[in-house]
């Protein structure tokens, strides 16, 4: 906006009166002197047609202090509605792209085999105890931490109980077993998520410090260890016992087992069960045609897919190391299923979303935007600056939809919190217990109200202390 006023107050009377002086002048040529004018007017129309037309990257500006979109020529463009002090910011209605499948009935009974990943799992996790809460649905919750040890670890059962027995989410940390079914209703829809092995085994090297673990001196310690891993890990059998830490370590989650290789008669049978099984896999490379992919295979709604837009790569010490071709085949022959599982998941990946059509990747794109506006500019943007109320119009992917805030808080909110919530609402022996303070953060449990209160109570004991000390002092001093 302060381009267009910039060159339509300033530059256009400015080219005017440049025009009219080239014109009047006697000393020059006619045919000049029309050149010059007519490449000056070329010019000025350029700079503001750029001007006029909107960036296709920002497609929300800032205008008055209010928080306003603008129309692109994008076809996905979202049109927002911005309230502020009742007042409605209503942008152009964009054009509509062909519209997803939306005649089917929500899915209600799923469970995420969790891999043992930090970053883009975590954010997967979050979403899905944020559905299951707003949807009042029941989560299998581990009695400590963020992962089961059942199936691991024992055999036996180390979930909260709830009252009826009946679960409708697994999220957490659990190994895949058929055991899980006999938990979970008929129609559950089993997914998961897989990251590049390459990638993976660099977040567990920094992680579990293998380095440190296997002495290895070398500035670069992940090609000098796959050199020849074997050699390395001939004693892993006493340090390892239930999984190693980048050997086949996601394989490991979804039931295989650390020994086994790809082509074996157990990894084949294995396999072919998980084939049936599992519906989708996600791919933490495609993080955000993943999430559009399920949330078309679960016939959700994108509001419940919205997420914080962080980095869903973690990074370390090794994350720009490059593993030598040579060491590549050395892991891709060592950790050989993890290779074949992420190979098979990208070949359905692509097959899947080709099928599906370009309207998949409209979806995908249209989503990315919308993600990071609601983030950076609705969330952000109602905190920094005020905004009481947002809300986003219906589109071709989903329905109209608004926000006071609660949205925001539930996207930002951790894994922790979402523990505790779901705990204290499923488990009354949890909400009995004195220890339910303890499994619970002060801003479920305490009001605002009486936050203040102690903490107003709480500073001015802390002052009090002060003061008595402070005169203690003086009087050693004076004596």
């Amino acid at each position: 906006m302060l381009k267009r006023r910039r060159y339509t107050r300033v530059y256009l009377p400015i080219t005017v009166t440049t025009i009219k002086r080239i014109m009047t002048t006697d000393n020059r040529v006619d045919t000049l002197k029309l050149a010059t004018a007519i490449t000056i007017c070329l010019c000025v129309v350029f700079m503001l047609y750029v001007s006029y037309t909107p960036d296709e990257i920002s497609e929300f500006v800032l205008l008055n202090d209010r928080l306003q979109p603008m129309p692109v020529r994008d076809v996905m463009a979202p049109p927002i509605l911005v309230r502020q002090d009742r007042q409605h910011i209503q942008a152009l209605p964009a054009v509509q792209a062909v519209t997803a499948e939306t005649s089917c009935t929500p899915k209600k009974n799923f469970v995420f085999i969790k891999v043992q990943q930090e970053t883009a799992s975590n954010t997967v996790q979050r979403i899905l105890l944020r559905y299951a809460y707003r949807h009042n649905l029941t989560v299998m919750l581990p009695r400590s931490g963020g992962s089961f040890r059942w199936l691991t670890f024992t055999d036996d059962f180390d979930g909260l109980p709830v009252k009826d027995g009946n679960y409708n989410v697994i999220a957490h940390h659990l190994r895949y077993s058929e055991e899980i079914n006999r938990k979970m209703p008929e129609d559950t829809v089993y997914f998961t998520i897989l990251q590049h092995p390459v990638s993976h085994m660099k977040s567990s090297f920094h992680q579990w410090r293998l380095h440190k673990h296997y002495n290895i001196s070398s500035k670069d310690p992940v090609n000098a260890f796959f050199k020849d891993p074997y050699l390395y890990s001939i004693n892993d059998s006493t340090s390892f016992k239930t999984y190693h830490p980048i050997k086949n370590r996601q394989a490991f989650d979804l039931g295989f087992n650390t020994s086994w290789q790809w082509g074996d008669q157990h990894t084949k049978a294995h396999f072919k069960e998980l084939a049936k099984t599992i519906r989708v896999v996600l791919l933490v490379e495609r993080f955000d045609e993943s999430l559009v992919m399920l949330k078309r295979l679960m016939c959700w709604d994108m509001q419940d897919i919205l997420y914080q837009p962080v980095s869903n790569f973690e990074t370390n010490r090794y994350t720009n190391v490059t593993l030598r071709h040579k060491q590549e085949m050395s892991f891709r022959n060592w950790s050989s299923i993890d290779f074949a599982l992420y190979d098979y998941s990208q070949k359905m990946f692509n097959e899947t979303s080709k099928r599906i059509g370009l309207g998949f990747m409209n979806e995908v794109q249209y989503f990315r935007r919308l993600n990071s506006w609601v983030y950076f500019e609705g969330c952000r943007g109602h905190r920094g600056r005020n905004y009481t109320h947002f809300g986003v119009e219906k589109s071709s992917w989903h329905d109209r939809f608004e926000s006071d805030g609660a949205l925001c808080v539930a996207i930002e909110r951790s894994r922790g919190i979402w523990d505790a919530k779901l705990g204290l609402r499923q488990n009354a022996e949890l909400r009995k217990s004195n220890d339910s303070q303890r499994f619970i953060r002060e801003e479920i449990s305490v009001p605002s109200a009486k936050i203040t209160n102690l903490d107003s109570k709480t500073d001015s004991i802390s002052l009090e202390l002060k003061t008595k000390k402070k005169a203690s002092k003086r009087k050693k001093k004076d004596s």
